[in-house]
C-alpha cells in the first residue's frame, strides 16, 4: 500500500510544470521515505502532513526555490539565484528533482527514525495499520463434547 500510494503521489506530480522522469521517481521516493515512513512508524498523519506543508512553504515562500515545478519566486522571503548542475539542483522543477533533494530525503528519514525512537522508545512498524477496520475479533471455537 505504501509503494502504490507513493506511485500515485509521484504520478500526480507529473502534471506539474517542468516535471520529468527523474522528478517523478524522486517524488515517489519522497512519498515512501519522508511521508509514509513517519506514518507507518506512528500511525499518525501529523508527521507526513507537517513535512509536506513545511517542505513546500520553506522551499518556496522562504527560500524561493521552485516547488514541484511551480515558480514561487515572486512571493519569497529570501531571494535566491539558483545555479549549478541540474542533476544536483533539480533545475526548474526544484530540489525534489535533484540529488540535493535525495540527500534531504535521506536525512529527513533518519531524523524521523531518531524522533520516533526518542518519543516512543522503540522503532518498529505500527502493526495496527495492517488490521482491517471491519475485521471481526478472533472468536474462540469451543468443541461440544
Amino acid at each position: 500500500a505504501t509503494f502504490l500510494s507513493s506511485i500515485v503521489f509521484g504520478v500526480v506530480h507529473m502534471t506539474n510544470p517542468n516535471s520529468s522522469l527523474v522528478s517523478t521517481v524522486n517524488i515517489i521516493i519522497t512519498g515512501m521515505l519522508l511521508l509514509a515512513f513517519g506514518y507507518i512508524l506512528t500511525g499518525e498523519l501529523a508527521i507526513p502532513i507537517g513535512i509536506h506543508i513545511t517542505w513546500n512553504f520553506f522551499m518556496g515562500n522562504i527560500y524561493g526555490f521552485p516547488v514541484s515545478g511551480i515558480d514561487v519566486s515572486g512571493v519569497t522571503l529570501i531571494a535566491i539565484q539558483q545555479n549549478g548542475p541540474q542533476v544536483w539542483t533539480g533545475g526548474t522543477f526544484g530540489p525534489e528533482a535533484g540529488l540535493i533533494g535525495l540527500v534531504a530525503m535521506l536525512l529527513g528519514g533518519l531524523l524521523i527514525a531518531l524522533w520516533v525512537r526518542g518519543r516512543y522508545g522503540r522503532l518498529e512498524l505500527n502493526e495496527k495499520l495492517a488490521d482491517f477496520p471491519g475485521k471481526p475479533e478472533k472468536q474462540i471455537i469451543q468443541n461440544e463434547a
